[in-house]
């Protein structure tokens, strides 16, 4: 057992699961970040990221930091005078077996130094001058630059207008982890505002800027709640200026953008990418039912209805029953019919949580038609021939039987739309089992 502060209880042994399916038992002696060190029964030393554990395990490691019950830090480098009593004896460390991971050095994680603040120098200076990006007005970069303010009309640019005004307020209790006097120093509220991928990857309670979303964004709120609030921030110095809230308003609103004019999810005027538009979709709203293929307690779980979604090559491929992508037609294709069914609709797909949103459908939507092309610049030309003669051509070839080719186009009708039809006096039944078609019977009664 490693030297911990005994300040904290020795937390037990209970079953973790990673998002894979793999159980294993262990305990967890500290964090850092979001990265938590949980001990085996061997005595082994294992950091495990926060999101390759389970929900439940999440929910479980979450409450103890919250509630202060973890030491923070690589416990190979916390220490006391002291050493945690177990079972009345003391845990000696001297013939420890304990495995250091490879991605951790032997004297425990590099730390950064903490970041160094700016030198402001004199106005006129030569090493204050700014080359100007060409076609850009040099009147405008000047004054942006000498106020730190976007002029009028400007797009929100992160690095230039909203990283100045959180390193200024901010920085000084939400930074990446710091050594000072070989102390460790941690972000409050284990939020690190120093880049751009840590203030959209927020804390272990939640991310803090929803992109688009003003009203959904946390960070935006706690700025502007009333400064007698005890989660008003920042909590020193005094608020921020109206128009330092402002620049981050626009920016959310703008969608939150690394640079001015980046393409995000709401920006596909340029063509749809499959990669930057539609998999953040797919990943937040389809993969806990269509992921690849993972074992969970000895037994290996498939996606639903076989079709995996963790690919591109995947989501053009389908499964048995064939293609959910019809490149350039989206009526025909089986992927936007399931997400543009009624809510009520038991088939409609994601079947949990919130239909996709107008914009998100709309991107699956222009996406197919473009193509469903991985990048928007990768070729595809739309086939020219009419689709009736050509099945009626294939049908003349192969002697394939009509109904059997058409009803390979048609999508599986769901059991609402069974039972309303039936409801109209119908008698429903599907007309073979190779293919989507049904009978719908009417007696022949008024």
């Amino acid at each position: 057992m490693l030297l911990c502060s005994k300040l904290f209880a020795v937390e037990p042994f209970r079953t973790f699961t990673a998002s894979a399916g793999q159980a294993f038992t262990a305990r967890v002696l500290s964090y850092e970040g979001q990265t938590f060190y949980l001990e085996a029964k061997d005595k082994k030393l294992y950091p495990v990221p926060y999101n390759q554990l389970s929900s439940s395990d999440q929910s479980y490691l979450r409450e103890l930091s919250q509630k202060g019950k973890l030491p923070i830090g690589d416990p190979r480098k916390l220490s006391s005078k002291e050493s945690p009593k177990e079972n009345g004896e003391e845990v000696s460390t001297s013939e420890s077996s304990m495995d250091e991971p490879e991605n951790i050095p032997q004297d425990g994680p590099r730390l950064k130094a903490p970041p160094k603040k700016k030198i402001k120098l004199r106005k006129g200076s030569f090493f204050a001058y700014r080359p100007i990006k060409l076609g850009q007005d040099p009147n405008l970069a000047v004054e942006a630059k000498e106020s730190g303010m976007p002029v009028e009309g400007q797009p929100i640019d992160f690095s230039n207008h909203v990283l100045p005004i959180l390193e200024d307020r901010c920085f000084s209790c939400h930074q990446e982890p710091y050594d000072k006097n070989g102390r460790t120093i941690q972000p409050k509220a284990g939020l690190a505002l120093n880049t751009y991928e840590l203030v959209m990857k927020g804390n272990l309670d939640n991310t803090v800027v929803t992109a688009g979303d003003v009203a959904d964004s946390y960070l935006h709120e706690v700025l502007t709640l009333d400064e007698d609030d005890d989660m008003f921030m920042p909590p020193k110095g005094g608020p921020l200026k109206p128009e330092q809230v402002d620049i981050i308003k626009r920016w959310i609103e703008e969608g939150a953008k690394l640079s001015a004019g980046g393409a995000t999810v709401a920006d596909a005027s340029n063509g749809i990418s499959f990669h930057d538009h539609i998999f953040p979709i797919i990943e937040d709203r389809c993969l806990d039912c269509h992921g690849e293929p993972y074992v969970k307690n000895g037994r290996t779980i498939h996606p639903k209805a076989g079709l995996a979604l963790d690919s591109y090559e995947a989501v053009l491929k389908g499964n048995l029953d064939g293609e959910i992508i019809d490149r350039g037609d989206h009526e025909e294709s089986t992927l936007f019919v399931v997400i543009t069914l009624d809510p009520d609709d038991s088939e409609i797909m994601p079947p949990k949580g919130d239909p996709l949103t107008a914009e998100e459908i709309e991107l699956f939507k222009q996406w197919i038609d473009e193509g469903a092309k991985e990048y928007p610049s990768d070729n595809f030309d739309k086939p020219k021939e009419d689709k009736v003669a050509v099945a009626l051509t294939s049908v003349a070839d192969a002697k394939v039987p009509l109904v059997d080719l058409l009803g390979k186009r048609l999508s599986k009708p769901s059991k609402t739309q069974i039972e309303v039809a039936s409801k109209t006096g119908a008698l429903v039944t599907p007309l073979s089992v190779k293919h989507n078609m049904i009978r719908a019977e009417f007696s022949s009664g008024p």
